[in-house]
């Protein structure tokens, strides 16, 4: 019985480093093998790809021209994040057990919303909106927030509801279950201090979809007291 469990717990890390399915990676930690990875061919030049995942140590992408998504393992993967294009420059390929999979190194990231090819999420028009009902006012004329405050106040605001997914993820808005809250789930989880499995469950949603807008804030607000630069690129995502 601990055997099995302690099995358990290695396959469970090598998921985590790989991104591989539990049967995969079960497999690969027995040194068994129902079927031999099938090598794919490998462009000569870089590829772009979208980012939909990060793993410890591999991405889940999508080279861009292509349908179906693949692990990436790579060195250089601290460089991207969900929703970022990366330029990649592929040394391998190959699929085992029906999975894609690749290596190579990240030659460059940008943010191109455009090449993501996503829908954009409707946004409803609701009635306008008076910001000072919403609050206690700012009366202080030294405290820095009272100015914008005024500002924000002058005059009724037009509202506008954005999509569910925004916030819950397709998968949460398309499922039977009314409290389905992934990313409301991962909060409770980087609160109660399991930051890893908190991160993994954001990235499972964004790699669902990643229009979740909300996935992108929690990870950066999440890296913005140790890594603000990072955190600004999930922000610009996000809004992206």
């Amino acid at each position: 019985m601990t055997a099995q469990s302690d099995l358990k717990k290695l396959v469970r890390a090598r998921m985590a480093r790989t991104g591989e399915s539990y049967t995969t990676a079960r497999m690969m930690m027995l040194g068994e093998s129902a079927e031999q990875a099938r090598p794919a061919e490998v462009p000569a030049g870089p590829v772009d790809a979208i980012v939909l995942k990060l793993n410890e140590r591999s991405a889940r992408v999508r080279i861009l021209g292509e349908s179906g998504d693949m692990t990436l393992r790579s060195a250089d993967v601290h460089r991207v994040l969900p929703g970022h294009i990366a330029t990649v420059q592929l040394t391998k390929r190959w699929t085992y057990q029906g999975d894609a999979y690749a290596s190579g190194a990240i030659k460059s990231a940008r943010l191109d919303i455009s090449a993501l090819g996503l829908e954009p999420l409707p946004l409803e028009a609701q009635s306008d909106y008076d910001a000072e009902d919403l609050g206690e006012p700012f009366d202080d004329d030294a405290d820095p927030y009272t100015a914008l405050w005024r500002e924000s106040t002058a005059r009724p605001r037009p509202s506008f509801r954005m999509h569910p997914i925004a916030w819950e993820g397709r998968e949460a808005w398309e499922s039977d279950d009314d409290e389905a809250a992934p990313i409301c789930d991962a909060a409770d989880l980087y609160d109660e201090g399991h930051i890893a499995e908190a991160r993994e469950l954001v990235m499972s949603v964004l790699c669902d979809d990643l229009r979740c807008v909300d996935g992108h804030a929690h990870l950066g607000n999440w890296a913005f007291d140790r890594e603000p630069g990072t955190a600004k690129q999930h922000y610009e995502i996000g809004m992206g």
